[in-house]
């Protein structure tokens, strides 16, 4: 397997456990909201905390991606929502899982904007609409097998033992990032060389030195199209 293909499959896999770690809290919904004596409620701003989080670290965690590199935002990520998601299980009150999921909201923001800086330096530009359709299906795969494998975990054990070891599946994960990933593929002493030069050769888009200059972090917001894309997602 090429080794772009090999970085896609392992950022597919995180996507995965996104969504197995979003999701796990409702399917535990009802032995939580019983044992914690939470309301319902309570329960729609234990949720909307999660999202008021997620929202407001998206941009901030890119930019972040932009500026120290994609891997090492990710291992930041991955480690801070992985812990987040075992204090979920050591929640004991109403108070404390509002003020856990919002931080496991803030740390889960920046996977999928560094998800894209990572494919857009081993990725060409022509194959990177493919990458990204290929890491948000594995999200949507993670979402439908929570209930599978999460509901059997608690039926036997309890709630909280689910959240420990999602929270470990995200720490192993890390551990292998650190070692296994290359912020450049020309780091990459695994890459055959005709890869190589495939990759540097088109995933630039060609941009004169005027075009280059007036790129910024808020340049993105002058277009029509990502207006648009914003507010598909507002009426999802």
């Amino acid at each position: 397997m090429k080794k772009r293909y090999q970085v896609l499959f392992v950022l597919s896999v995180l996507s995965m456990i996104t969504f197995l770690d979003r999701i796990a809290l409702s399917s535990a919904s009802g032995n939580i909201m019983d044992e914690l004596h939470i309301s319902t409620v309570q329960w729609g701003w234990i949720l909307g905390m999660f999202t008021i989080a997620y929202a407001a670290f998206e941009i901030p965690t890119g930019w972040l991606g932009d500026r120290f590199g994609g891997k090492r935002i990710l291992i930041r990520v991955v480690l801070w929502w992985s812990f987040f998601t075992i204090m979920t299980g050591f929640s004991s009150s109403f108070m404390m899982l509002l003020c856990v999921r919002f931080l496991f909201g803030m740390g889960e923001a920046g996977a999928y904007p560094n998800t894209s800086i990572v494919l857009s330096k081993w990725f060409p530009v022509l194959e990177r609409g493919r990458a990204q359709a290929t890491i948000w299906g594995a999200s949507r795969l993670g979402a439908a097998l929570t209930p599978f494998l999460v509901l059997p975990i608690q039926q036997k054990y309890n709630w909280q033992t689910s959240f420990y070891l999602l929270g470990a599946v995200g720490v192993v994960w890390t551990l292998f990032w650190i070692f296994w990933h290359k912020e450049e593929p020309t780091s990459c002493k695994s890459i055959s060389k005709e890869e190589l030069e495939h990759i540097l050769a088109t995933r630039d888009l060609p941009l004169n030195q005027k075009e280059a200059n007036q790129i910024s972090v808020w340049s993105g917001f002058k277009s029509s199209n990502l207006w648009f894309l914003l507010l598909m997602y507002v009426m999802q």
